[in-house]
């Protein structure tokens, strides 16, 4: 079946578990968050190929703390030098309460206790004096209760707690802006499914978003000038806009944090402070440099504290006085009016003796009580009259005209106490009650006490009868007989002392008095249990048990079989008389088969169960959702007292027993008839609603003694009698046919009456009428003529699922939405029109569903086509997936297991990208053969269009094998007439290996809406790509560049090729035109080409060869010429490349003179010293093996993490968890025996490459540096082979260099090459002038081990040995030697001069026997003949150094030569 949902602009993410996307709708622009695993796109089968797998973290649990600790710096805190922090403690291993604490910041210190039970877990924070702690708890899917407490900060005296249901007040960390005054913090988003940026308000409890989808922070700090930091949860520190949200990293931390931290930043020192709970439960107290992210450890919490609500408290004025002594609450015995005595300081905060006069201001439970003078040191009485006995607390803050002292807090219980509550107990003796209790000494509060006036009332439950309301004894006897029914009794006792209660005391439950039936007992209320008796009769610890749910369990025991009774309290039967006992009873789960047999007997022991109710049964099938209902019927032989016992008996090494609802009925008479026999309800065979009821009278009385007569039978229908026989003879079989008035399941009771009464009923419930109805076959949609209606039809159904036919009108229809929702009901037709998008909204994609009712019973649901419902889109159409986020709707549908369509990410697999290099496109994946899904696109209106086409970009994928690809890809044309197959593809038969663009023309669909559907099926490929989806108006002739190839940059002298491809996008077959490529400007080649078929594509070469004399970058230029091209925007396509010039030893001095034989040129012969050192070719073959050194490399870990290992294989000196860098791996056959796939370690060549190794933490970034010896100053080419170990888990390979030292920060990118594949391929990058070193830096998460061989560099050294085998000449950029010229002078005897040109302009190169030098310094000769130009009216011409004329609008920044007239000048261009 297949599986609709609808896209609605939206972008896929990418799917971890690859499993199909089901009933989903994403809104416009919504961004891939989740990143494919890369891996080979092969389908099972064949088999993919298997790679090493990670060693993971089980062995680094050991290893975890000491490498912690060596990964960022350590010192111990100065303890003068820290400043005092208050958190809060959520978590130690050894504190006994969470709460506010002075933070410890020396080691040994301790952990000062300011407030229990504060928690802030989620969010705490210190504003104005006013602490806000900000809890959430989860009690559903995405719902969370929120606590948020404020507390004075200087007594943390409780000052407000509100709860409300609002998740966007949960944050991960908040922190105060003293700029701003907000706090500002990383808050969960409302849905609950990922964070916010913003700020808050606690006192109206409003959040405001500033950005949303925000990275999530682990801790957020801001400093005195409102600068926000941040620590992600990948240990990056990042600073914090806030005003947009953006933010900017600063570095790793070299952290991971895992559990809730916090930080916060000292307004004095501007210093960071970071309490980290990491990945494995260590916490440490870390300072962090802002400027660089450089961390160290002050210390580390033994006892894993963990601690959120960071902050340091303000300091006070020294010039403030000291806070007030000997603060009390003086009050005589149970008095209400008493004084608030303390004493003025002495001295003031910073310890000099005052003067002058203090204030002082009182508080009283948090509210300002009273204010007044004073002097330094008085003693101050202040009188106090409290309303009622209870707690109150006082605060005094001393004040001058400089400040405020801090706050001092007292607190006392004012009056008479509440006494304690006592312990009572409750027995049972003969006919009374003994109640005890403990006499009350103490109060529970405080305050005053005479235990000697201590009265206690004692109240009986559950009838709330009062047995003693004031007694000074602590026992009483309540005479209280044995009740009817089975009641459970218990006593409460309250301690009294002057007006005061206390909490009532409650004794334990006597259940006295017998079951009378009828009883039920559900044990849905802890406690029902009481009156049972539970029998542990193996001895194992295990048994009966009441359980939340509200029922009864016996869990197993591994190694003993279930030997356990739950005994009824005692039930009363009267002789002759039969019961009828029913019960739930069912396993734990369905593979574990429990065991229950149940008996009864005269007592509540095991040995007493001697009478079988129920033999040993297996349940297996039965669970808690269905469980196994079970009667049986007892008959007593003795009026008496009876006791049911329910026996596990299971297997050992089960897994639980469980029972609930015991019910027994009220007693039928032996003397009364016994049930019909043969009762059969038989419902009508066609469907009708009515039902035969035949049985059989009873021939015996209960008690199997023969019935003489019976007076009566009834046969009832949910407990109504519909038919009575009056006195039918005894074994008489009776018939009656009943009609109901709907189809239904119904129960029906039968039961004979003698002289005695109602005997035992037989009864039996059955379907009658149709059953189910069958689902409607088809259900289809279509858009009417109106904008956005859409008419849904469906096939009748007649039938039930038994394929009984229904009666007319029996059946009515139910329409719901792809959402489920009901849309109509009770539709008696075959046909409903629906609304589904408002004319003036968006197009979106909408299927319904579909089902039959009858009654109380509905079929399955079957539901229609989906389609696109709405404004259509106008011509032209694109949609590109720019960035991994589609612009249009599109519709989904797995047609095959597995198979399903997604929206990719450039770097999503390492040889994918989007086909415009815009980051995006949509791609299938199917994991087995034959797996299939298709994507629709949004509706388009073709109307008015001239020559509608289509055009997509599809991707040959071709692997490292050269597999060709046979997945499968066919292109539907969708209109209101049903589908038309456009195109069938097999990507692997495109013409080209990658992109290959599709175009189809539409023509046949000429005025109509139209949509297209790209069905893909998997073969031997899981992956299936296109890109750039276009519907256009084609023109009759148009030809289009659409590629065009070269590399960056070439050697001087040497050939390369430059690719232009050309294809006809037109409607008509161009037969005659041109291809044109220039160079600076200059025309280099001009090709008729041969004609193009429209929608043929083909690709031209062209081969060059840049000069020495020649500038160093080059616009190549490639153009189409084509009479009659209707759009000629996409004729031109451009390359650069840049020429890489030798860099040997140049003739520095030319000059020349004009002779009668042409102009004579001289030169001086290069300085062989001044050559370049020769190349390195470093391959590592003389480097020890994993050796962390080499040479004059300098291997750099920056990110200070422990590294992973390889399962099965030890790595001699890299070690799992160790710290390092790169290493050299040697190719070693033993190293790698047990490895899965050793070949993936080979060098490029020899058998030794560097590597590097991933990071240990999965969400730390590796950042590995090799840094190349000293080079030789001068610009140069270098170039190295890499490769990822795996096609999985993808390397980044960034290139840098540096002009002064190896610092991390002298150093600047020339590129970063992200998702290196896994075989061994080369990168050249060039060097500037004055380069001294380079780097190649392994970075990123998600990776493993990057390989780097075979570098090419030119270090410094000695000069390289050369010979100089002659010279070329060059006129004006052409070299006119025919022959290297031996001797250092040449005359040119052939004078020319360029078209227009003043002057003719001469170089010289020295060849040498490894190639030709660059030119020399340009001699420029006055070819007018004018002796005495003025220069001022002659043209300007401009010439390079290698003496090439320029044109002035080709100047790019360097050195050139302006000649005007006969006057030359040197010019920089910058």
């Amino acid at each position: 079946m297949a599986v609709l949902c609808a896209l609605c602009s939206m972008a896929m993410e990418a799917q971890t578990a690859d499993a199909p996307v089901k009933n989903a709708k994403v809104q416009t622009g919504a961004d891939v968050t989740a990143a494919q695993p890369r891996d080979a796109h092969y389908v099972s089968p064949p088999v993919v190929k298997s790679g090493e797998l990670p060693q993971k973290f089980t062995k680094l649990v050991t290893q975890s703390s000491r490498g912690a600790k060596s990964r960022v710096r350590r010192a111990a805190a100065d303890s003068t030098a820290m400043p005092k922090l208050i958190g809060n403690v959520i978590y130690s291993k050894t504190l006994k309460s969470y709460g506010m604490y002075e933070i410890a910041t020396t080691e040994g210190g301790e952990f000062k206790q300011l407030q229990t039970n504060v928690d802030a877990t989620n969010g705490g924070v210190c504003v104005d004096g006013v602490y806000y702690a900000v809890a959430g708890s989860p009690y559903g899917f995405n719902k969370y209760k929120v606590k948020v407490n404020s507390y004075d900060a200087d007594t943390w005296d409780l000052i407000e707690s509100r709860t409300n249901e609002d998740a966007g007040l949960i944050a991960d960390d908040v922190a105060y802006d003293p700029v701003t005054g907000r706090v500002y913090g990383c808050f969960m988003s409302d849905d609950c499914m990922s964070y916010v940026f913003g700020y808050i308000d606690y006192a109206t409890m409003k959040r405001t978003v500033v950005k949303a989808n925000f990275n999530r922070l682990n801790a957020i700090a801001i400093d005195k000038n409102g600068v926000i930091y941040g620590v992600q949860i990948d240990g990056n520190l990042v600073k914090v806009d806030k005003e947009t949200g953006n933010t900017t990293v600063i570095g790793s931390t070299g952290l991971t944090p895992k559990y809730s931290s916090s930080a916060t930043i000292d307004p004095t020192t501007n210093k960071m402070y970071y309490a980290i709970s990491d990945a494995h439960n260590n916490s440490y107290l870390v300072e962090i440099n802002t400027s660089d992210a450089s961390t160290t450890i002050l210390l580390q919490y033994a006892n894993g504290e963990e601690i959120t609500g960071l902050y340091i408290p303000t300091p006070l004025n020294p010039e403030a006085p000291a806070p007030v002594t000997g603060l009390g609450l003086n009050f005589v015995d149970n008095s209400l009016t008493g004084t608030i005595d303390f004493t003025a300081p002495t001295a003031t905060n910073g310890g000099t003796a005052g003067t002058g006069s203090l204030g002082y201001t009182i508080t009283l439970n948090g509210n300002e009580f009273a204010t007044g003078t004073m002097s330094y040191g008085q003693k101050v009485s202040v009188p106090l009259t409290v309303p009622a006995p209870g707690t109150y607390s006082v605060a005094v803050v001393a004040s001058n005209t400089a400040g405020r002292s801090s706050k001092v807090k007292a607190e006392a219980y004012i009056g008479s106490g509440v006494p304690k509550a006592p312990t009572a107990k409750l027995e049972r003796n003969g006919n009374s009650f003994n109640v005890s209790w403990t006499r009350v000494s103490e109060t529970a509060t405080g305050g005053y006490f005479d235990p000697s006036k201590v009265t206690y009332k004692v109240t009986r439950f559950p009838d709330s009868v009062v047995v003693a309301s004031a007694t000074a004894d602590t026992a009483l006897v309540d005479n209280v007989a044995e009740p009817a029914n089975l009641t459970g009794y218990y006593y409460t006792v309250v301690a009294n002392f002057d007006g005061m209660a206390s909490a009532a005391a409650k004794t334990n439950m006597v259940v006295i008095g017998k079951i009378v039936p009828p009883y039920l007992q559900t044990f849905d209320i802890s406690g029902t249990v009481q009156g049972y008796t539970i029998i542990d009769a193996n001895n194992d610890g295990y048994m009966w048990e009441w359980q939340k749910g509200g029922y009864l369990r016996v869990r197993y025991n591994s190694k003993k079989k279930t030997d356990d009774w739950v005994v009824t309290p005692p039930v009363k039967l009267e002789k002759n008389k039969s019961y009828k006992i029913s019960f739930d009873v069912w396993g734990t789960n369905q593979r574990n088969a429990e065991v229950v047999e149940v008996k009864y007997g005269s007592a509540a022991t095991a040995e007493a169960m001697q009478h079988v109710l129920l033999e040993p049964d297996t349940l297996l099938a039965y669970t808690v959702n269905s469980p196994k209902h079970v009667s049986v019927r007892l008959t007593a032989d003795a009026d008496g007292v009876y006791y049911i016992g329910f026996h596990g008996i299971s297997e050992a090494n089960k897994y639980g027993l469980n029972l609930d609802n015991i019910e027994i009925e009220h007693g039928v008479s032996t003397a009364t008839p016994a049930a019909p026999q043969n009762l059969a309800v038989t419902p009508a065979s066609d469907g009708a609603k009515t039902a035969t009821i035949t049985f059989t009278c009873p021939t015996k009385n209960s008690d199997g003694s023969a019935l003489e007569s019976i007076s009566k039978v009834e046969v009832l229908r949910a407990d109504s009698a519909i038919k009575v026989f009056d006195n039918p003879t005894p074994g008489t079989e009776l018939t009656y046919t009943d009609t109901v008035a709907q189809n239904g399941s119904y129960t029906y009771k039968v039961v004979a009456y003698s002289e005695f009464g109602a005997g035992t009923p037989a009864e039996t419930t059955v379907k009658i009428g149709n059953s189910t109805p069958k689902k409607p076959e088809t259900v289809k949609i279509a858009e009417t003529g109106n904008v956005g209606e859409v008419g849904i039809t469906w096939s009748a159904v007649d039938e039930d699922v038994d394929g009984h036919k229904f009666s007319a009108g029996d059946v009515t229809y139910t329409i719901l939405d792809d959402e489920e929702k009901v849309v109509a009901t009770g539709i008696t037709g075959t046909s409903y029109t629906h609304q589904a998008v408002a004319a003036d909204k968006e197009q979106t994609f909408v299927y319904y569903y579909v089902k039959a009712v009858s009654g109380d019973m509905e079929s399955e649901s079957n539901y229609s086509n989906m389609i696109p419902v709405g404004t259509p889109y106008a011509v032209p159409f694109t949609e590109s997936v720019a960035e991994g986020k589609t612009s249009s709707i599109f519709g989904l549908k797995t047609i095959n297991p597995t198979g399903s369509w997604q929206v990719g990410v450039d770097g999503l697999y390492s040889d994918i990208s989007s086909a415009d290099g815009d980051g995006g496109y949509l791609y299938f994946r199917g994991d087995n053969v034959n797996a299939s899904a298709s994507i629709e696109t949004g509706k388009i209106a073709l109307a008015g269009v001239k020559n509608p086409t289509l055009s997509v970009y599809v991707d040959n994928l071709l692997n490292s094998d050269g597999l060709k690809d046979l997945s499968e890809l066919d292109i539907y044309a969708m209109t209101a007439d049903g589908q038309t197959l456009l195109k069938h593809i097999v990507p692997g038969e495109l013409p080209e290996v990658g992109w290959n663009k599709v175009v189809i023309g539409l023509d046949a669909f000429g005025g109509k809406d139209v949509y297209f559907m790209f069905v893909g099926t998997a073969k031997n490929y899981r992956n299936m790509v296109i890109d750039q989806i276009k519907v256009y108006s084609r023109t009759d002739k148009n030809l289009t560049i659409t590629e065009m190839t070269a590399p960056a940059h070439c050697r001087a002298n040497a050939e390369f090729k430059i690719g232009v491809r050309v294809e006809n996008t037109g409607a008509a077959n161009v037969d005659a035109w041109r291809l044109r490529l220039t160079q600076n400007g200059d025309e280099m080649d001009d090709l008729n080409c041969k004609a193009l078929a429209a929608g043929e594509s083909r690709l031209y070469e062209f081969t060059v060869s840049p000069s020495v004399v020649g500038v160093k970058n080059n616009k190549y230029v490639a153009e189409v010429i084509c009479d009659g091209d209707a759009e000629t925007a996409d004729n031109r396509a451009e390359a650069n490349v840049s020429t890489v010039m030798p860099n040997f030893p140049i003739v520095e001095t030319l000059t020349g003179s004009k002779g009668a034989d042409g102009v004579a040129l001289r030169w001086t012969a290069p300085d062989l010293a001044k050559a370049a050192p020769d190349e390195t070719l470093e391959d590592f073959e003389g480097a020890e093996s994993w050796a962390h050194t080499y040479g004059n490399w300098t291997f750099i870990d920056y990110d200070k993490s422990p590294v992973m290992g390889i399962t099965g294989v030890t790595m001699p000196n890299v070690e799992l968890g160790s710290l390092q860098s790169f290493f050299v791996m040697e190719y070693d056959q033993t190293v790698f025996a047990n490895s899965k796939n050793p070949q993936a370690y080979a060098s490029h060549s020899g058998v030794k490459h560097l590597s590097t190794m991933a990071c240990y933490y999965e969400n730390v970034k590796s950042d590995d540096w090799a840094v190349s010896p000293e080079l030789y100053g001068g610009p140069q080419l270098i170039s190295f082979y890499a490769k990822s170990y795996s096609s999985y888990l993808k390397e980044n390979l960034e290139v840098l260099y540096s002009t002064t030292d190896t610092a991390r920060t002298s150093f600047k990118s020339l590129g970063d090459n992200t998702g290196l594949p896994n075989k061994w391929n080369q990168y050249e990058y060039e060097l500037p002038q004055g380069a001294k070193y380079f780097a190649l830096r392994s970075h990123g998460t998600g990776n493993w081990m990057c390989f780097i061989d075979d570098v090419t560099y030119t270090g410094k050294g000695t000069p390289a040995k050369m010979t100089v085998v002659g010279y070329n000449v060059y006129r004006n950029g052409e070299k006119i030697n025919s022959d290297v010229v031996t001797d250092c002078e040449f005359t040119d005897t052939e004078l020319q001069r360029s078209a227009g040109a003043t002057t003719t302009s001469y170089v010289v190169t020295a060849v040498y026997d490894r190639g030709e030098s660059m030119p020399s310094p340009v001699y420029s000769y006055d070819v007018t003949g004018v002796d005495n130009i003025d220069a001022d009216d002659a043209p300007v011409e401009w010439f390079n150094i290698q003496g090439m004329r320029i044109p002035a609008d080709r100047l790019e920044p360097g050195v050139y030569v302006r000649v005007q007239g006969s006057k030359a000048t040197k010019v920089i261009v910058k």
